[in-house]
């Protein structure tokens, strides 16, 4: 039996399985082997926990193959993608994992900035930078912008028996429903409370009803026009405003019973992250099973899938026509 050295970082980066999935496991490697080699880094294991496991405990042999990587960031990364790759994981496991990978993200793009690359105009204000890291999470994750806020959120304020709800899904305890709960929980009678946009903690004062950021971080991110439809370009004018033309125009300025529109670029950012998430898991799915694709029948079995998938597109494409 090889020496082999565990990490438990990349460990904890592993979704575990559920009892039923061990069990399964457990029974096709002790049945047929170890057939797919573990993989390591200068020694230690980053893919193959579960197999490794089972294989010691039944003294079942197997290989390994090392992979190189230039740092231990590295290898969180691949350890993250493979398993987007390779489980099929809940939105808010997709969503824990990506934000992971937000410090990695985040110190690139300081790199990026410190070498004199030319830089987004979004990217020159905080709040520019995490929504654009957001969108990047949400994009790597396979699911929507808001979906990767609202598990930071859950992250933060959930209790630990919210939060083992979430982790286990099912009715009643998707990421909303989970969010849904903790904004209900919130003090009305603090005085103050803490943006989830920018993280400052502020007066109530400063929010609008029913909302979780602020009134800065929310006008940043939604333009407001005036009567006459010109849009307001920061909230010190839209009070200015809302002064002058009295409570009434103030009301119809910051109208908070309407729903955030929703706009193209949502629409995009969606279609991004599922054509993404396809090409991503597909190519993953035939690089793992690449000892099928010997049989030729097989390759004409899997060509005719994705032919499938192809007639789908054009479907698609029908209703925009």
């Amino acid at each position: 039996m090889q020496d082999i050295r565990l990490d438990k970082e990349f460990q904890s980066l592993i979704p575990p399985l559920s009892s039923e999935e061990y069990k399964q496991l457990e029974a096709n490697v002790i049945s047929d082997g170890c057939r797919d080699s573990l993989v390591t880094w200068q020694g230690t294991l980053i893919d193959g926990h579960n197999r490794y496991k089972i294989c010691t405990e039944h003294n079942i042999p197997f290989q390994t193959a090392d992979k190189q990587f230039d740092s231990r960031n590295e290898v969180i990364q691949w350890i993250i993608l493979n398993q987007f790759g390779r489980r099929n994981l809940l939105p808010f496991q997709r969503s824990e994992l990506a934000l992971r990978l937000k410090p990695i993200i985040e110190a690139k793009a300081k790199e990026r900035m410190l070498a004199g690359k030319k830089i987004d105009p979004v990217q020159k204000s905080s709040q520019g930078e995490e929504t654009k890291t957001r969108t990047e999470l949400a994009k790597l994750a396979g699911v929507s912008h808001d979906t990767i806020k609202r598990v930071a959120i859950i992250q933060k304020e959930a209790t630990p028996e919210q939060l083992q709800r979430a982790k286990e899904g099912g009715k009643g305890n998707s990421v909303n429903a989970i969010y849904q709960e903790i904004k209900q929980l919130e003090q009305p009678s603090a005085t103050t409370k803490i943006c989830h946009e920018c993280g400052k903690e502020l007066p109530r004062s400063e929010f609008y009803d029913g909302k979780g950021v602020c009134k800065d971080c929310f006008n940043h991110h939604h333009s407001i026009k005036d009567i006459k439809g010109n849009t307001i370009t920061s909230s010190s004018e839209a009070n200015r405003l809302a002064a002058k033309y009295s409570a009434d125009i103030e009301r119809d300025l910051y109208d908070t019973e309407k729903e955030v529109e929703y706009t193209v670029d949502d629409l995009l950012d969606e279609m991004n992250s599922l054509t993404d998430y396809f090409s991503r898991n597909a190519k993953n799915c035939l690089t793992i099973h690449s000892t099928l694709l010997s049989i030729q029948e097989n390759k004409q079995k899997i060509i005719a899938v994705l032919s499938e998938a192809e007639t789908a597109i054009q479907k698609l494409k029908g209703l925009l026509i």
